[in-house]
C-alpha cells in the first residue's frame, strides 16, 4: 500500500476515488477520508469531531480528472463510485436548473425537460464522456465498486466494505459511527432522489439508445 507523509510524524494512505462527471464527491469522499484518519490510529472521537468541522478533505485522496489529477491514472487503493447514469443525468439537470445562469442557457436546449436531457446526453457530450470514463474505471484491476444505490440500502455495510478494501480491521461499530456522523443528519441517502423512469421521455430515451447508452449500462452493471 502506498503511503505519503501528510503530517509530521505520521503516514497517510493514498487512495483513488473515481467518479463519473458530476458524480458527487460528497457522497463518498468523506467516508474514505474518515477511514483513513482512523487507519492512522487517530481516535474515532477525534475523527468524528473533525468531520463536524470540515469533512476531512485531506490530500491523501486522488480524484482522477479533478484538481490536476490525470483522468486515467490511479495511486494506491482504488474505489470506483457508481450511480445509475440515467438517474445521474436527471439529478444533473435538476442541479443546473437551480442555477440562474445555467437555467437561462437551458432554454436553448429545448422547451421540455425531455428535450433538455436529450441535449445534455448528445450535444452536451455527457454520454460520450461517461463512456470514456467507464471504459477505463469500470474495468480497473482490483478496484472496489461502491454504488449509490447500495449506500441507500445499507450505508454502514458499504463503509465496512470500503474499510476492508483499505486493509483495515473489521469494526462495524466504527463504520456505523462514521456513516452516521457524515450522513445521519442529512437526507443525502434517505431523501427523495431522481428517478429517470419518471423523467426520461421519447427524446431522452432515443438519445440514450442511439449514442452508447446500452454499452454504458453494461459496463457499469446496470440494466
Amino acid at each position: 500500500m502506498e503511503v505519503v507523509r501528510h503530517h509530521p510524524g505520521r503516514q497517510s494512505v493514498i487512495c483513488t476515488i473515481a467518479l463519473m462527471r458530476h458524480g458527487g464527491s460528497h457522497l463518498i469522499r468523506p467516508v474514505v477520508a474518515a477511514l483513513q484518519e482512523v487507519a492512522h490510529e487517530t481516535t474515532l472521537d477525534f475523527v468524528l469531531e473533525l468531520l463536524s468541522i470540515d469533512g476531512l478533505k485531506g490530500p491523501e485522496i486522488v480524484e482522477p480528472g479533478k484538481f490536476g489529477a490525470p483522468p486515467d491514472e490511479a495511486r494506491g487503493a482504488v474505489v470506483v463510485f457508481l450511480r445509475d447514469p440515467r438517474d445521474r443525468m436527471v439529478a444533473t439537470h435538476r442541479w443546473w436548473r437551480g442555477k440562474p445562469r445555467k437555467a437561462i442557457s437551458m432554454a436553448a436546449w429545448g422547451d421540455t425537460v425531455d428535450a433538455q436531457i436529450a441535449w445534455l446526453l448528445t450535444e452536451g457530450e455527457f454520454l460520450p464522456e461517461m463512456l470514456r470514463w467507464a471504459r477505463v474505471w469500470c474495468k480497473w484491476p482490483d478496484a472496489l465498486t461502491a454504488r449509490f444505490e447500495d449506500m441507500r440500502v445499507d450505508g454502514c455495510a458499504e463503509v465496512t466494505r470500503i474499510a476492508s478494501h483499505l486493509h483495515m480491521k473489521k469494526d462495524t461499530v466504527r463504520d456505523a459511527a462514521i456513516f452516521g456522523a457524515i450522513y445521519g443528519r442529512a437526507r443525502t441517502y434517505t431523501g427523495s432522489h431522481s428517478d429517470w423512469r419518471q423523467t426520461f421521455g421519447p427524446l431522452s430515451n432515443a438519445a440514450w439508445a442511439g449514442n452508447g447508452g446500452p454499452e454504458l449500462l453494461e459496463l457499469m452493471g446496470y440494466e
